[in-house]
């Protein structure tokens, strides 16, 4: 039996009805089975693997990692180009 040929993110994607980018998403915080290809930074998906994957619940195929809380952002300084608002400036001058 020939093996299945690995999907993309974006073959995934049109298989499970979510976009790519939820895809990658869902690679990155390690929710859903992955593989690298070596030599690359390219990601794929094993259909038999993803198959088991939503037999199980879609449940972590590895312990979660939990990311510590983040800190609020501080307020932009007064004067500073982030705390002015789009239209808020003084209309420039036509020579």
């Amino acid at each position: 039996m020939t093996p299945e040929p690995l999907l993309t993110a974006a073959q995934l994607a049109k298989w499970l009805g979510v976009s790519a980018d939820t895809v990658l998403d869902w690679h990155e915080a390690g929710r859903v089975p992955s593989v690298r290809i070596p030599g690359s930074r390219a990601i794929r998906f094993d259909p038999g693997e993803i198959r088991a994957w939503l037999r199980n619940g879609r449940q972590r195929p590895q312990e979660p990692v939990s990311a510590p809380p983040r800190e609020p952002s501080p307020e932009p300084a007064p004067g500073s180009w982030t705390s002015k608002r789009r239209g808020s400036a003084a209309p420039r001058q036509r020579d």
